[in-house]
């Protein structure tokens, strides 16, 4: 064995973990090299090993890496031969060798060995076997397959076993070893089967007497491991283990947890084979000794250090002291905590040993010694055991210090620590000693070991100390009866304060100017002196350090050692001079951070708004002290959820039933630094409908937690539901909680209500079911959802498999109609294997259904020979008595109601063990989609999940196990534990080729679907449309599909028709169109509608008639104009009179109403159609939408811009024609989706596929519409021409980690320029916003600033003399504890107040890297020009998507042919992104513009600026649009404006571009 390896190592094995030091993520390594030493059956690792299973950066990202990500840059590392094992002629690798990454030199180690256990009971005792189990990936570990020949290896005999330690640590790892006659280590091949149980007492009453009786309580059998084998536990108790043979394992596997231990039938099986083990919490101090004494100081006793003496002190502990597992400090201060002269002690902290040496007789000295908790380098901040013992210095005669009105033992009674300025008595004193001549005392000052005064003659001086430093007074007690050591008497312990009185006549008062009693210190001598007497010496001597206080120690608030996001903490500072630190010392504490949020302090409270790394440092007197580096992470919750009387979570309930709500935030146990929350009572509330139908009050537990329970589904939801959201007791409500007053507002995975801002989550939603009802799925005994595969088990409860089924409001006698059917998943008909109409509901609503395990048709002896489990499924059926029309005859029928799962498919034969890289992998890319916040989708793994969620029984044969194992371990994996996921699609860009195809191509595609069209009409529509789809931003294969399947229903034959209202009698009272002011209405369809004498072939009755009015004979045509002019009216902007008929529709998509026709014209204007010679005002001229074909086109084309939609996010890779159809009509939504995807349904239920449809035709199952091909590794913005943008993600990039955008503008000739690079601005609690109220908000005064340690933004702050110039109107944002912000303005402009109201945003700066506040650009045909006054506006950034609509905006007026234009402006928002005092520009989400004022510009050529800036916000979909009302803002401007308004005189307002339409098409390079 190669030096530095222990014995009792585990070899490493094919799969095992590893871990580097600079890594983020774990890896698994493959056994390459060898095959011929083997470890439970699989390969042991060699030196020769260096790849690992993810050959490409396995530990995913470095932190020693420069790059942008820091991706790991692993390549072939290089093995310590010193750390691995000589076998076989190869270098085996054992759990401690280690491995160096050649390119970052970091250490590689393992931290799993890839021995798996196998566990015989679900009971598992909370204790860890050496596994990794918060990496569930890394147990999916495939073993080579086993040699059909090979007989199983069966576990050696075991004559004894000892331990290498039997008492431990919560998760102290001990070694146990399996001996055999001789003592000696069985060999590393040897296998050996190890059982675990804890043990309790149980009580019970025989024959009326009380019998304690000792039980198992948890068992764990640990089967055919090598020895040595490792182990820890981590609940405190007494374990009991075993080692041995099969026999002893067989023995093991017959007991049962609850099992008396009587007889000769329970553990230990044999005595020498057992090891007990104590597991304690952790170690701890039992007390102090003093070098020398054997027993350890009572806590009663003061030890006596004589002064200049010295004494050792060392602490005792519990366990062996181990610095992996814990930290011993020591600390010396006094009583009342003031800090003592470092010389005085100095701490070993290898010995744990101090050493006190008093300076100065009198002094009280507490030494602590406290011992913390240590996981993994993390050391806890509070001690679990501390110790203290008080130490007093003592001489025979003492220099004593007094200080003139302090009451001695008081805070300010301290004689070795003073401030500067402090006035000291010093005196020699005896305790019953008859001192004589004390007045011949000679007195010495040093200071820092300089003598500063000397030769002072008297029985007492007074000093005042001006200068910081360590000052030591000397009396010599020459010439007096305390010298030549001759001192009587008893140790002096006590002083008359009194006698000290600066009026006594053998005081010496040291004036220099004979004015004061008190000497100012570095004046020289100003006593007598002593001349020279020749006595020997005896000098005593009193030593004080004079210091302004500082701060010695900074620490958090009390804490669990975890520290969260969003929780308020109480910074808490020790100071030197302990309790007697004044108040104002303590206020005038300066605090700062570094870190992630260096804005988190608040007056002495400390918040984090992100996770990250942090240092407090506080500064009193020019004097800093940082504390130790302490980590903040993310809030979450562990559950937060409707829960049944049993606590299991819910999502349905019932009528008169009961539910509750559990809920548990870790962060919240945390002390809070507000005490109005220290209380931790919350209220919560459930919601319905957006409304609080329902409040409890509560507390939470040290845990973080409640539990609210008993809440009446009648009394308590459904009762105020009808009064509050007007509830009619029939359809189903849908309630979530909220919960208000929590000691934080952020936690990750819950969102803030806008009513009360209280927490919420999406997720956490109970309906309340209001008719019959049934869901359910396959349970394990304990109840939870089963998705591992369980083997045939004849009658064992262990192995208890039920249908947990959830039936709601059903009587019990309706329960009598409910049949279960459980189906066996097989090729052809599925046969049904199991029945029962057993349905006993408990008062939660929950029935279990016992499934027979190897009984009936589910028997191991039908499995066959197939190594694949056996596949079933439930279906739940209700009986339904329905009565013969005839003859009354009631008849039965079944009816299904439930099934689980739903969608069971063809996977009888399905192969997981086949399939296992492909789902890892697949799993593996799931976790890192989710990581980074994104959706993932894959077929494989919703595959896999169908398999997971049906009941699979396997055989107990060998080649099945490890398919079990396998499946096993990864079902957590790919299932997890809440496995039902909502499916999200994303928006998708557009790179196809063919999007973009000539008109020549469209015109053939064109010709397959308008088979009615004449050639040149289908010609002019395709060039037309070619022409002008960029522009429109209508170019991609899906857009066309869509568009021209809308336009074949309103006009097959591509003709720009006029609507036909030729309607009969029958289809307008029918609905058919849907016009209201018809519909159902006899009367008026009667005297509009066409009835005419033709009959119906089948009915044989009037064919414009219905059914109940066939007798009416008034006959006449259809009254088209009433028609139209009835119900069109006042639609669509219409004006009554003869608008409904003038305005009907026309066009190929039919324009209907004055108002589209209107703004649709605006539209084309907007695109800039008028200068390609198409006429604008269509209400003017409306019957040219009908007989201009090309204008046709363009109108349909700016119908969609009118109607705000995104066209590439609307139509790209979206199937639902639905929801293009809605945007043109209520009416023919079948025929506009059969033109599109060509599927009819006929009426036996069976669907035809034609190949006439826009889908076919445009080849969308080949468009590469969501391919893009990213210029950069970085996240980009892409302004288009045609008035929309697209976020670009390139592979592989993290959005959370970039640290600048990429903007670019693409060309209406499809040319792509890249315009600027912004980087990206997160500032802590930089989040979503809106205005709660205007002008009147009330600004926190300083008591209240004072008391919520509110922060302050001050915007003089940004200008070099502190003076904000006129024209700027915020003065401070105060920066509230709720997340609120009040913004405190000039008193003309008000105070707002500006709410949180979403997640965190970004912004970027509109004139970074500028000069002068001026963006400009003009390369490449692309022309911007925005002008920001820096010196009157602080509105500098801007949200990235708006910024890049601005960069569309100004480019768009930039390209103007006629005039140069310029626009100033004042910006967006300010960097809080609050764009004070604007309620729109908050959040970054809005621009302004300065009307067009240059000298040399006519008043027209001033309005054509300004209307083409209005003109570009209309193209860029901007909803609101001000103008100013004086009629030099208006002359043409009001047309393209939404809104003229008094305060919009001295600018153009755009935005806010915050709608749905205004958001970016996403796109992820694949």
């Amino acid at each position: 064995m190669a030096t530095g390896v222990k014995e009792g190592q585990q070899y490493v094995v094919d799969g095992a973990i590893f871990r580097c030091q600079y890594g983020s993520a774990p890896c698994q390594i493959m056994a390459i090299s060898n095959q011929t030493v083997t470890a439970q059956n699989k390969a042991v690792v060699t030196d020769k090993d260096v790849t690992f299973m993810i050959p490409s950066a396995p530990f995913v990202t470095c932190s020693q890496s420069k790059q942008v990500p820091p991706t790991c840059v692993y390549a072939n590392g290089i093995w310590k031969t010193q750390t691995t094992v000589k076998h076989g002629g190869q270098n085996a690798i054992v759990e401690k060798s280690e491995m160096i990454c050649p390119v970052c030199q970091g250490k590689i180690e393992c931290i799993f060995p890839g021995q798996v256990q196998s566990v015989s009971a679900p009971e598992l005792a909370e204790f860890k076997i050496e596994t990794l189990g918060f990496f569930p990936l890394a147990l999916v570990v495939t073993p080579p397959a086993k040699n059909q020949e090979e007989k199983e290896k069966k576990a050696s005999s075991v004559l004894s076993v000892s331990a290498s330690k039997y008492k431990v640590r919560s998760d102290e790892v001990i070694t146990l070893h399996a001996l055999d006659n001789d003592k000696k280590e069985l060999k590393p091949t040897d296998i050996v089967n190890w059982a675990v149980t804890t043990r309790k007492k149980t009580e019970e009453k025989v024959k009326s007497k009380t019998v304690s009786k000792e039980c198992i309580d948890k068992l764990t059998l640990i089967k055919k491991v090598s020895t040595p084998f490792n182990i820890s536990f981590h609940e405190p108790g007494i374990y009991y283990i075993e080692g041995g043979s099969d026999k002893i394992a067989s023995k093991y596997s017959e007991l049962k947890t609850g099992q008396p231990l009587i007889g000769d039938k329970y553990p230990p099986f044999d005595e020498n084979c057992k090891a007990v083990v104590e597991v304690l919490s952790g170690n701890s101090i039992t007390g102090i000794k003093k070098a020398g004494d054997k027993k350890a100081i009572s806590d009663t006793v003061t030890v006596y250090v004589k002064q200049g003496g010295s004494a050792v002190f060392t602490p005792e502990f519990k366990l062996d002291y181990n610095p992996d597992f814990e930290l011993l400090k020591c600390s010396v201060t006094k009583k009342n905590g003031e800090s003592v002269l470092e010389e005085d002690y100095k701490y070993d902290e290898a010995k744990h040993s101090l050493t006190i040496t008093p300076s100065s007789a009198e002094v009280d000295y507490r030494i602590t010694f406290s011992l913390y908790k240590k996981t993994d380098e993390i050391v806890e901040e509070i001690p679990i055991s501390e110790k203290s013992i008080l130490v007093h210095s003592y001489n025979e005669a003492v220099l004593y210090a007094y200080i003139p009105g302090a009451t001695k033992g008081s805070a300010n009674g301290n004689t070795t620590l003073r401030r500067p300025g402090d006035t000291l008595i010093f005196t020699v004193k005896q305790k019953d000693g008859k001192a004589e001549n004390l007045d011949k005392i000679v007195w010495n000052v040093k200071k820092d070991g300089k003598l500063f005064e000397k030769d002072i003659k008297g029985e007492m001086i007074l000093y005042k100390f001006k200068e910081e430093g360590v000052y030591t007074i000397e009396a010599d007690l020459k010439g007096t009866s305390l010298s030549n050591g001759g001192v009587k008497g008893d140790i002096l312990t006590d002083f008359d304060e009194e006698s000290a009185n600066p009026e006594n006549k053998n005081v010496v008062v040291l004036d220099e100017l004979n004015k004061s009693l008190v000497n100012e210190e570095g004046k020289g001598d100003s006593g007598k002196s002593v001349n020279g007497e020749n006595h020997k010496e005896r000098v005593i001597t009193h030593k004080l350090k004079i210091s302004r206080n500082e701060v010695t120690e900074v620490r958090l608030g009390a804490t669990n050692g975890k520290r969260y996001e969003g929780v308020r903490y109480t910074i808490e500072p020790s100071f030197l001079f302990g309790d007697a630190t004044y108040r104002d010392e303590r206020n005038n504490v300066v605090y700062t951070c570094e870190g992630a949020d260096a804005d988190c302090l608040k007056r002495g409270i400390f918040l984090a708004t992100k996770p990250g790394d942090y240092i407090v440092k506080a500064t009193l007197n020019s004097k800093e002290r940082k504390s130790l580096p302490f980590a903040i992470q993310d809030a979450t919750f562990s559950k937060w959820e409707f829960c049944d009387s049993e606590k299991k979570k819910i999502s349905h309930i019932g009528r008169n039933m009961k539910f509750g709500i559990n809920a548990s935030v870790p962060a919240w146990a945390q002390t809070s630094g507000d005490e109005k929350k220290n209380n931790k009572e919350i209220t919560v509330s459930i919601f319905c409908k957006g409304r609080a139908i329902q409040s409890f009050k509560t507390k939470l537990d040290e845990a973080g937690s409640f539990h609210i329970d008993n809440i009446d589904v009648e009394k308590d939801i459904i009762a105020n539901a009808k009064n509050i959201v007007s509830f009619d007791g029939i359809q189903d409500l849908i309630i979530t909680f909220v919960v208000n007053d929590s000691p934080s507002k952020i936690v990750k995975g819950l969102s803030i209500s806008k009513v009360g801002h209280g927490l919420f989550s999406t997720k956490a939603n109970l309906t309340v079911k209001t008719k019959p009802f049934i869901d359910g799925y396959f349970a394990d005994k304990s109840g939870k959802k089963l998705v591992k595969i369980v083997n045939y088990v004849d009658g064992s409860s262990n192995n208890k498999v039920t249908a947990r089924l959830n039936v709601l409001n059903y009587s019990k006698e309706n329960l009598k109609n409910l049949m279960f059917c459980l189906y066996e998943n097989k090729w052809g008909i599925d046969p049904i294997v199991f029945k029962s109409e057993d349905f006993n509901s408990n008062e939660s609503g929950i029935v279990e259904i016992s499934i027979p395990l190897n009984e009936g048709n589910i028997k191991e002896k039908d499995h066959g020979d197939s190594k694949l489990p056996r596949l079933f499924y439930f279906k739940v059926f209700e009986r339904k008595i329905s009565y013969s029309l005839i003859d009354g005859r009631p008849t039965s029928t079944w009816q299904k109601v439930c099934a689980y799962p739903k969608s069971p498919g063809d996977l009888y034969n399905y192969n997981v063990q086949a399939e296992m890289s492909a789902i890892q992998n697949e799993a593996l890319k799931e976790l890192s989609e989710n990581v980074a916040g994104k959706d993932y989708n894959s077929d494989k793994l919703n595959t896999v999940r169908s398999y997971c969620y049906q009941l699979k029984i396997s055989t107990q044969s060998e080649e099945s196990k490890k398919n079990v194992n396998s499946y096993n371990s990864l079902a957590p994996v790919v299932v997890g534990e809440d496995w039902e996921k909502e499916e999200k699609e994303e928006e998708k860009g557009c790179k196809c080729p063919r999007c973009n195809e000539d008109a020549e191509e469209l015109a053939k595609r064109l010709k397959k679907m308008f088979v009615k069209a004449s050639s040149d009409a289908i010609k002019t529509v395709a060039e037309t449309y070619c022409k002008y789809q960029r522009r429109f931003g209508m170019d991609s294969c899906w857009i066309k599909a869509h568009f021209f399947a809308q336009v074949y229903v309103e006009s097959s034959s591509l003709t720009g028709k006029t609507e036909n209202l030729n309607y009969s009698a029958k289809n307008l009272f029918i609905g058919n169109p849907n016009l209201s002011y018809f519909n159902g209405k006899w009367e008026r369809c009667k005297k509009y509608g066409r009835i005419s004498e033709k009959k119906d072939t089948k009915t044989g009755g009037y064919e414009d008639l219905p059914e109940d009015k066939q007798d009416c004979k008034d006959f006449h045509k259809a009254d088209q104009r009433g028609i139209a002019n009835l119900a069109y009216g006042t639609r669509n902007g219409n004006e009554g009179g003869e608008d409904g008929w003038n305005y009907r529709g026309r066009g190929l998509i039919q324009l209907t109403g004055k108002g589209t026709y209107k703004e649709v014209g605006k539209i084309m204007k907007v695109f800039g159609m008028d200068k390609e010679g198409f006429e604008c005002d269509l209400v003017n001229n409306r019957d040219l939408v009908a007989s201009d074909l090309k204008l046709a086109v363009v109108a349909s084309m700016a119908y969609f811009h009118y109607k705000n939609c995104n066209m590439h996010s609307l139509c790209n890779g979206n199937m639902n024609v639905n929801e293009i159809s809605k945007q043109v009509g209520q009416n023919d939504w079948a025929a506009r989706k059969l033109a599109f995807d060509g599927i009819k349904k006929e009426k036996n239920g069976n669907e035809t596929k034609d190949d006439k449809c826009t889908y076919k035709i445009f080849e969308l199952d080949k468009c590469d519409w969501d391919k893009i091909d990213c210029p950069d590794d970085v996240p980009s913005y892409h302004t288009f021409f045609g008035g929309r943008v697209e976020k670009h993600i390139p592979k592989g990039c993290d959005e959370k980690t970039a640290t600048h955008y990429i903007f670019y503008y693409h060309k209406e000739d499809g040319t792509c320029v890249e315009i600027c690079r912004r980087t990206i601005v997160k500032n802590d609690g930089l989040y979503k916003m809106n205005c709660i109220q205007k002008k009147n908000a009330i600004v926190p005064d300083e008591k209240t600033i004072k008391k919520d340690n509110i922060r302050t933004w001050e915007y003089s702050s940004l200008f070099k003399d502190g003076k904000i110039p006129e024209n700027v109107d915020g003065r401070v944002i105060y920066f509230m504890p709720n997340g609120d912000r009040i913004v405190k303005g000039k008193p003309s402009v008000g105070n707002y107040r500006y709410a949180k109201c979403g997640d965190a945003i970004e912004l970027v700066r509109i004139d970074e890297g500028c000069t002068g506040g001026l963006f400009q650009f003009n390369k490449e045909g692309v022309k911007l020009y925005y002008q920001i006054d820096t010196n009157q506006t602080v509105r500098f950034y801007s949200d990235p998507n708006t910024f890049a609509i601005l960069i569309g905006i100004l480019a768009e007026v930039g390209a103007n042919d006629d005039y140069d234009i310029k626009f100033k402006g004042t910006g967006n928002a300010e960097i809080h992104a609050t764009g004070y005092p604007s309620q729109t520009h908050v959040n970054g989400m809005s621009l302004d513009f300065c009307y067009s004022e240059d000298e040399d510009d006519s008043d027209k050529i001033r309005l054509a600026k300004d209307i083409a800036l209005l003109k570009a916000g209309i193209k860029f979909k901007c909803k609101t649009r001000y103008t100013g009302t004086r009629n030099n803002r208006k002359g043409g401007r009001e047309a393209f404006s939404s809104q003229a308004r008094d305060d919009h005189n001295n600018h153009i307002h755009l935005g806010p571009f915050d709608q749905e339409y205004n958001k970016p098409t996403i796109i992820n390079e694949k």
